[in-house]
Formats: C-alpha cells, sequence, structure tokens
C-alpha cells in the first residue's frame, strides 16, 4: 500500500514538472511539426462531420415535431424552447420571457436609459480585462500543440474546416490589415468540428479587440432580449451595444448582432461612449465584415 502510494506520487511529480517545464520554455525551444492529415484521416473527419449533421438534423426534426403538439396555450419555457428551435439568433421577447429577476430587468432598463443619455452605464466591476489574455495566449498555444494541435489556428483560412458553420472571411474585412494574436475554436463540438471561434486582435488605437463568431440560427446560439436591448444597427441589423465602466474607470465595451445564421460579438476595453472617434472606427469594423461564407 504504501509502495503504491509513492509510485502515485512520484507519477504525479513527473507530470507536474514536464507541465511545469511546458509551461516555461521559449518559443523556439518547444516545437512540434503538426503533419498534415493523410487523405484517410480527411475523408474519416468528413465521415464524422457528416454523422453529426445527420444526428443533429435528426434531434431537431424530433424536437419541432414535439413543439407542433404544444398547441398555443404555451408556459413561458416553452415559449422559449419554441423560439430556440424556431427561430435562433437574437429573439425579442417580452419582460417575463426574458427569463430574470425583476432586480435585473430594473438594471437593464436603469442602464439602457443611461446608455441613451451618456453613451455609458456605471457598474459595480468589470471583471472582463482583454489585456489578460495576452499573458495566457504563448502558454496556451505551446500546450496546444500537444494537447489540442487543431485549437489555435495560424492561418484564418484553416478554421472553416474545424467549425460547424461557415465563418466569415475575415481577409476580406478591415481586420485583415489589424495585426490578430490568436484564433481559437470553443464552444460545443460535434464530429470534430466546434460552434464557435474566438479571434483576438492588437488595434494600434482601440488596443485589443476581442471578436467572436457562433453558429446561430435555428438551434444555435440564442440571445433572449427586451426591445431596448436592440439600441443600434450594423449594416441595418438589429444590434445590442453596451458600454459600461466599473468604479476602477476600467470600461468594457460590447456590440452583439446577427448577420444570417451567423451570431457576433465584439469587444474592447475602451469607452466608446465618451469617444466619438473610437466609437465609429468600432462600429466601421462590424460593419466591414462580409456575409457569412463569402
Amino acid at each position: 500500500m504504501v509502495k503504491n502510494n509513492w509510485l502515485a506520487v512520484g507519477l504525479l511529480a513527473g507530470t507536474v514538472f514536464f507541465a511545469f517545464r511546458l509551461l516555461n520554455q521559449d518559443e523556439g525551444e518547444f516545437e512540434v511539426a503538426i503533419p498534415k492529415p493523410t487523405p484517410n484521416q480527411i475523408r474519416a473527419k468528413e465521415e464524422r462531420a457528416a454523422k453529426a449533421k445527420s444526428l443533429e438534423n435528426f434531434l431537431m426534426e424530433r424536437n419541432l415535431k414535439e413543439i407542433a403538439s404544444w398547441g398555443d396555450d404555451l408556459t413561458v419555457a416553452q415559449i422559449r424552447t419554441r423560439d430556440f428551435y424556431l427561430k435562433g439568433g437574437l429573439i425579442v421577447v417580452p419582460p417575463e420571457v426574458r427569463g430574470v429577476p425583476e432586480s435585473v430587468l430594473r438594471d437593464i432598463h436603469n442602464n439602457f436609459h443611461d446608455m441613451t443619455v451618456k453613451g455609458y452605464y456605471e457598474v459595480d466591476s468589470n471583471n472582463t480585462d482583454l489585456t489578460h489574455h495576452l499573458s495566457l495566449i504563448s502558454e496556451l498555444k505551446r500546450m496546444s500543440k500537444i494537447l489540442d494541435p487543431g485549437s489555435f489556428h495560424p492561418d484564418i483560412k484553416s478554421i472553416s474546416s474545424h467549425l460547424r458553420f461557415d465563418p466569415t472571411d475575415l481577409n476580406n474585412s478591415l481586420f485583415s490589415s489589424i495585426p490578430r494574436i490568436s484564433s481559437n475554436t470553443y464552444g460545443s463540438r460535434a464530429g470534430g468540428r466546434w460552434s464557435a471561434i474566438k479571434h483576438l486582435f492588437d488595434d494600434p488605437e482601440l488596443g485589443v479587440i476581442r471578436l467572436d463568431e457562433m453558429k446561430s440560427g435555428p438551434g444555435g446560439h440564442t440571445e433572449y432580449v427586451l426591445p431596448e436591448e436592440l439600441n443600434q444597427t450594423v449594416n441595418g441589423l438589429p444590434a445590442s451595444y453596451t458600454v459600461s465602466v466599473g468604479p476602477d474607470g476600467l470600461p468594457f465595451a460590447n456590440l452583439l448582432w446577427v448577420n444570417d445564421k451567423n451570431m457576433y460579438s465584439m469587444s474592447i476595453q475602451r469607452n466608446t461612449g465618451t469617444d466619438p472617434q473610437a466609437k465609429e472606427y468600432f462600429f466601421s469594423l462590424a460593419e466591414s465584415l462580409p456575409n457569412p461564407g463569402v
């Protein structure tokens, strides 16, 4: 029993030491060549993706049949479920379907009132600091070479084969001229493909920009919003634009919108409510994105 315990401790120590070494090596010191997939591997991945899509379609059809049997007298939960499978995306709902406490509804109303009056609203704390991403990226990239080589993508063109939706061609937008820090997939996975992608850029004017693109539309990423939350447009499409400022002065601007079946979320650490130039550039970046899959 004692021998087994010491063996376990030894194995754990070795694992911790290896991880420590891995996370503290220089970029040039640790390089893993990721071989190109063979035709058999490509075919197998395509087959997995096709099976996952077939299963997704089957489950969608089954859920739609169940929804059709509910009739017209629906509960709040059933309304949300129905809209999720039939619509998806940004869904405008009344307060009782929004699904949050009365106190949160009051905060939403007050926040968007402040957005109208002064361009931003104050919060008790802004926990999102985009600069924290920078200290993690190099370590995550090195770890991904062993743990999940498909998570980080040096070439934007290679991303589509890792996603369950057609991503936007960022090379055909203003983002093409901004230094890209990283791109990594996340969300739910089916058939070896993910439901979302996160890009980080280092813009000389706005600083770190985070751009998320998610599979939306029926059965995809869905946000239930009040009418007042859709306070802006991006290329004529309804959008939710917020700027919050914490007690330490740390601002956080976010723009959320849907184009076709793709949902976008773009964030920066600037008070665009008091900086018209930054706001104009922020929106011009969003509006430069072409239609998904084009």
